[in-house]
């Protein structure tokens, strides 16, 4: 006799099936990247970016995403699964650039999946974190053609395809 599941288990071993595959099993990309619009607003994006490392550890402890500085002098920061060691986003500084070497569905795919992790865990987050978090989650579930606009729904900032001059 097979013994089955109760729900919320079950929703648990799926989750990090679906986690898992497409954060392990995917093929490396080419990499994209793209440029602020506004030079000024470099700190929005790092802090952004730490927004999200700390929402991740709320709504996924056991494989939360973390920050890490690739280089002092250069200030690139790299935005991380923890347990697969996968880059989610690089953030330079000092270019004002963000590169992605992911496609942008499995970028959309990893924020929608955070925001709906992070729902569950609502009651630890300000009503400002939960905001963010149902804007993820609806933007990143909407179809988009236009890379920048993602990027732009994500951290609040218009980016370009070239530097600015």
């Amino acid at each position: 006799m097979r013994r089955s599941l109760p729900p919320p288990q079950l929703c648990l071993l799926l989750l990090r099936h679906v986690l898992r595959s497409y954060l392990t099993d995917l093929p490396k990309a080419n990499t994209a990247t793209y440029y602020l619009a506004n030079l000024a607003q470099r700190n929005e994006v790092l802090e952004r970016l730490r927004l999200y490392a700390t929402l991740s550890e709320l709504a996924t402890p056991h494989a939360k995403w973390i920050i890490e500085q690739k280089s002092d002098k250069a200030a690139i920061y790299r935005l991380i699964h923890s347990k697969t060691k996968r880059l989610i986003i690089q953030f330079s500084v000092n270019d004002a650039s963000i590169t992605l070497q992911n496609s942008f569905p499995v970028i959309m795919t990893a924020f929608r999946d955070l925001a709906r992790s992070a729902s569950q865990t609502s009651q630890r987050m300000t009503r400002e974190q939960q905001t963010l978090m149902h804007k993820v989650h609806v933007e990143m579930g909407l179809p988009h053609k236009n890379p920048l606009e993602i990027l732009e729904k994500l951290f609040g900032v218009v980016f370009r395809d070239a530097p600015s001059a």
